[in-house]
């Protein structure tokens, strides 16, 4: 997705740049209780004290405008019911917000709250720039998010960051251009990935140019973690190592080129093209395409963008696997070096378990990761909003990935590099698939 401009609250800015990404107590989920002094003491042992006396909180994210005022309205009813803590937001675009966390972290001066991403979260917590949420406890409550979920966060057996939206791969489907073509929706419950290819294939043969079967493939890391998955194998261990089997990455890179020369995809030169358009420019966005791999959470962005009622399909899985596993959209995070993490914990457990929170902030960072928050919201969605909860509550996840190591954000610029090799034709799958693997094991060694 894009995110462009810039936006403050309380006099705090951060500077913006646009930048396209290819694509994150109250039990009963009713207000957070208000900071009056108390005391409370964490699962670390140590006392976490509300003084009750005028607090200012530091809170960043990234995102685009509509975020911002969703974000900041919560922040408007936090205020409210807390008039001792006055919260003071910033947000940019993604690229600069990366950069300027990364000279506050440096710095020691992370803001107190924060928005975290998936591949940074072993880089931050591996040099101390965040604390441990279950130290807030009992203020932070934990107790409606699954253990899955929590784990997408943990790192060393430590949680450093709480899922604040899930979402998970997919392929979203047109089914206009299924009739059009006359190829029937696929039966998601027990498609093969040869039935995949075949039925994309016959879309392209009837579309006659003016529209291909499959948009993509092998052009975003998550399709690669659910492919590993599905053959018995892994990007990443528990511990941070590559341990992806070069056979399972060559089968990938192979089916990208069957794909191809079986005329499923576009030509290479076009399938290039359309991923790097920005998201309402590709080509199921433009109604050139029935079938594409994405996310849950692109269902209403490209059903609106193209103007046809998108659906989503299970992707294909080898007979006896269960690959799925719920993708973490954002987290949430807590600086370390916090003067205030009562507060903090009391601002975050706002967040992520207030039904006053979830009133601004609704599903826009993806669907709530907390179970009760989820069913609140449900009746508040649109249809495409609520077909991602049914979609994602129907998902048999057995277990979550593991959280990426620092040098593992390069992994989609790897990828994408020699999954154009293949396509074009420089590389083999098999001369890209052991390339792959050295140069993302070289990444992580110097990360």
């Amino acid at each position: 997705m894009s995110y462009r401009g810039s936006s403050t609250r309380h006099g705090v800015v951060l500077v913006a740049a646009a930048m396209a990404v290819g694509l994150s107590g109250c039990a009963s989920g009713g207000s957070s209780p208000s900071a009056t002094a108390t005391t409370a003491t964490g699962t670390g042992g140590d006392a976490l004290e509300l003084s009750g006396e005028p607090v200012t909180l530091t809170f960043q994210w990234w995102g685009g405008a509509e975020r911002a005022d969703r974000t900041n309205a919560a922040v408007d009813k936090f205020e409210e019911e807390n008039p001792n803590i006055t919260v003071e937001t910033q947000y940019a675009d993604y690229s600069p917000y990366q950069e300027k966390l990364a000279t506050q972290s440096a710095g020691g001066q992370s803001p107190d709250v924060f928005q975290m991403d998936l591949p940074y979260v072993s880089t931050y917590a591996s040099g101390g720039a965040l604390l441990d949420l279950t130290t807030l406890a009992p203020i932070l409550d934990l107790t409606d998010f699954e253990a899955a979920d929590l784990e997408t966060g943990q790192v060393d057996g430590k949680l450093y960051a709480l899922l604040n939206g899930v979402n998970a791969a997919v392929v979203l489907v047109n089914p206009s251009l299924l009739e059009k073509a006359g190829v029937p929706m696929p039966d998601d419950e027990t498609w093969s990935w040869e039935d995949l290819q075949e039925a994309s294939a016959a879309v392209s043969e009837a579309g006659g140019g003016d529209f291909v079967g499959l948009q993509d493939w092998g052009f975003c890391e998550d399709a690669l973690y659910y492919w590993q998955r599905d053959h018995g194998s892994a990007v990443y261990d528990s511990a941070g190592d590559v341990v992806a089997d070069v056979s399972a990455v060559t089968a990938f890179f192979q089916y990208a080129l069957d794909l191809q020369s079986s005329g499923a995809t576009a030509p290479a030169s076009v399938v290039s093209e359309s991923m790097a358009a920005g998201q309402d420019a590709q080509m199921m966005s433009t109604n050139r395409a029935a079938f594409a791999f994405g996310y849950t959470n692109a269902l209403s962005a490209m059903s609106s963008a193209s103007g046809s009622n998108l659906e989503l399909l299970r992707l294909p899985r080898s007979e006896g696997s269960v690959p799925e596993y719920l993708n973490a959209s954002q987290f949430w995070s807590v600086s370390a070096s916090t003067e205030h993490p009562a507060e903090a914990a009391l601002f975050l457990d706002f967040l992520a378990n207030s039904e006053a929170a979830a009133d601004s902030l609704m599903a826009e960072r993806g669907i709530p990761a907390n179970t009760k928050i989820r069913a609140y919201l449900a009746p508040q969605l649109s249809p495409a909003e609520k077909a991602q909860i049914e979609y994602l509550d129907a998902l048999a996840v057995e277990s979550s990935l593991a959280v990426p190591p620092p040098g593992g954000t390069v992994i989609h610029t790897i990828l994408m590099k020699y999954t154009e090799s293949v396509t074009f034709g420089v590389m083999t799958p098999e001369q890209a698939a052991e390339a792959f693997v050295n140069d993302l094991k070289v990444a992580v060694k110097n990360g």
